[in-house]
């Protein structure tokens, strides 16, 4: 509610505007020739601020219905709750033609009914309710443009549907708690949403990171893996160094095996050369002395020969450890240069996966890309370095997985901002809803006090009414009571009624002796032995005054047939009287002896009317 004035662009003097409006035009005499035309546009569809907009496409659609002279006054209060009514005051005005004449008239029903016959109603108000209906929903949707528009639904049951204030306000207060709670049950839901779909993300990021993880474990062990075949290529080296070492014992062991029989030599060639010169001196007596140190000098040659090859082998085997030495050491210094690659290579994808460091870990094609700038210097040699098809793999994925998690991190981060942005307009709606529920709850506690009151009013009344109702059903239990007695007697008069019907015109069968009817004996065996039974109880007042009148008419009727005898055999005598003292009556005489043959005559025809329709009554 506010103080705004209404909007209209032909003024709010009513009276002033009709009058000028109808000048010069037939007016009937008509219950009424005006209408006052509301026009509700719909809440979700249409700005309630833009009063204009809603006056235009009001007078739009009226003068598409009533013609271009149907409106007299417009207005769109702004003093109330809804903000979307526009009320229109119609007079529509058209061309009356007649035979003898065109004048212009006005009327409420002309357009109407062309409207109905349009859209092919009846021309009823009911009719033109609905074609008018019909009308401003094609208007709203073909030159309105409102998406999403729907005509009003039919009513489900004829007659009025009014409503009072009190109603309405507490059918408003209702929706608008209903409303509430909607708008904060779906706000529940949202956040229930997000929360399920932050746990989703956080569950997926669980999983990425297990999976990523899972990688990192996979290619530390795959990097044991290679550590334990490098230890064991060690050890192997190692082994093979111990072999050579072994090889260089038994080499020097050789050397010095090959030294001692080169000092046996010697000594043995001292002791040849010893044995020479004795054998110089005793040179006959040591023949087979001198020989036989012969054969050893032979034997030491082969010896020392032997030696020597076996010595040149020895140091072919010793260049050869030494050489197997050296790659293996190289070897394993390459190794443990890439291990040393591989861990800066994997900590710098660690950095990656955390967008705090900058990285900005990225795919590129089928590799990877990051920003240098943000590497120390060991990272960037390694980043500039060779990486491993395995270690590329997971960088690729690491990247993929990292490029989705920054899309999903943006629809979520869209998707908590929307949320807020509704949370925001549902808190300052609540707000707004909150003031109109406490603006119309004072007005709803004054309408329920009002209720209360009328309330009491009623339960008064309605305990006047159980009494009242009581004593009605007091009333009608007697009377139904009266009712099944009056149904039994009506039963019974209706077997009296055969009975009588059947004895009436045989008044000879029957004899009344106070309030006892007995029949003749012989007329017993002729009627219905029911009726005859019937005729045997005590007779209700009627029956008996019904047959005592019928016995009554019989003597009566017996007593008339004798005067009817007395008198046809009177007239006969007057006949033969008159025919005989024809000649000497006087004219005066005649004319009275007419008078009276005339008189006899009429009595006569009477008597034999009512003869006529008693048979005919009977």
């Amino acid at each position: 509610m506010n103080d705004e004035p209404p909007i209209t662009t032909t003024g709010l003097n009513l009276r002033a505007l009709f009058d000028r409006h109808i000048e010069g035009a037939f007016v009937p005499k008509a219950k009424s020739s005006a209408m006052h035309l509301l026009i509700q546009f719909p809440v979700d569809l249409v700005d309630g601020g833009d009063a204009d907009y809603m006056l235009h496409h009001a007078r739009a659609f009226a003068e598409r219905v009533f013609g271009d002279e149907a409106i007299f006054a417009d207005r769109v209060d702004r003093d109330e709750t809804s903000q979307r009514v526009v009320d229109l005051f119609l007079a529509p005005r058209y061309m009356k033609t007649t035979k003898r004449e065109s004048k212009p008239a006005v009327s409420t029903t002309h357009h109407l009914k062309l409207l109905a016959a349009k859209h092919g109603e009846k021309p009823l108000p009911f009719g033109y309710g609905r074609a008018l209906q019909t009308a401003l929903f094609e208007y709203m949707r073909d030159e309105m443009k409102l998406d999403g528009v729907e005509r009003g639904k039919a009513k489900v049951v004829a007659g009025q549907d009014w409503k009072s204030a009190e109603q309405q306000r507490a059918e408003e207060l209702a929706s608008l708690t209903t409303r509430a709670k909607a708008g904060i049950d779906q706000a529940e839901r949202d956040k229930a949403a997000v929360y399920a779909d932050r746990v989703e993300m956080e569950r997926q990021q669980r999983d990425r990171e297990a999976a990523f993880l899972a990688e990192q474990l996979k290619a530390a062990r795959q990097h044991d893996d290679r550590d334990r075949a490098l230890a064991e290529r060690e050890r192997q080296a190692d082994r093979r160094d111990e072999d050579n070492k072994a090889r260089d014992t038994v080499a020097e062991e050789r050397e010095r095996a090959i030294a001692a029989r080169e000092a046996n030599v010697a000594m043995a060639v001292a002791r040849a050369e010893i044995a020479w010169r004795e054998a110089e001196h005793a040179r006959i007596a040591l023949d087979a002395a001198r020989q036989t140190a012969q054969r050893n000098v032979e034997d030491s040659a082969r010896n020392r020969a032997a030696a020597r090859k076996e010595l040149a082998a020895a140091e072919v085997d010793r260049v050869r450890a030494a050489a197997e030495r050296d790659a293996n050491t190289t070897e394993r210094n390459r190794i443990e240069a890439q291990r040393k690659l591989n861990e800066v290579q994997l900590a710098l994808l660690a950095r990656g996966a955390d967008d705090a460091a900058g990285l900005e870990l990225r795919p590129l094609g089928d590799r990877f890309s990051m920003r240098k700038a943000k590497m120390r210097p060991h990272e960037q040699i390694a980043y500039e370095a060779g990486w491993s098809a395995p270690l590329m793999k997971l960088a690729r994925r690491l990247a993929d997985a990292m490029e989705q998690l920054r899309h999903h991190a943006r629809r979520l981060l869209k998707r908590e901002q929307e949320l807020n942005d509704r949370d925001a307009a549902l808190t300052a709606r609540e707000q707004d809803d909150d003031r109109d529920r406490r603006a119309r709850a004072s007005e709803h506690a004054a309408a329920l006090a009002d209720l209360d009151r009328r309330a009491r009013a009623l339960a008064i009344r309605e305990e006047a009414a159980a009494v009242r109702a009581a004593e009605a059903d007091s009333r009608i239990a007697y009377a139904e009571a009266k009712e099944a007695e009056a149904s039994r007697e009506i039963v019974r008069h209706n077997r009296w009624s055969l009975a009588v019907d059947a004895v009436i015109d045989h008044p000879d069968w029957i004899d009344v002796t106070g309030n006892t009817i007995r029949l003749d004996r012989n007329a017993a065996a002729t009627i219905d032995p029911k009726l005859v039974a019937n005729l045997q109880e005590t007779p209700p007042n009627w029956a008996i005054n019904v047959i005592l009148a019928r016995l009554d008419v019989a003597d009566r009727h017996s007593l008339a047939e004798e005067h009817e005898s007395d008198a046809a055999r009177s007239r006969q005598q007057l006949a033969e009287l008159i025919s005989r003292a024809g000649h000497v009556l006087t004219s005066d005489q005649q004319k009275v002896v007419a008078e009276v043959q005339a008189a006899v005559n009429r009595s006569t025809a009477a008597a034999q009317a009512w003869n006529a329709a008693r048979d005919a009554g009977r």
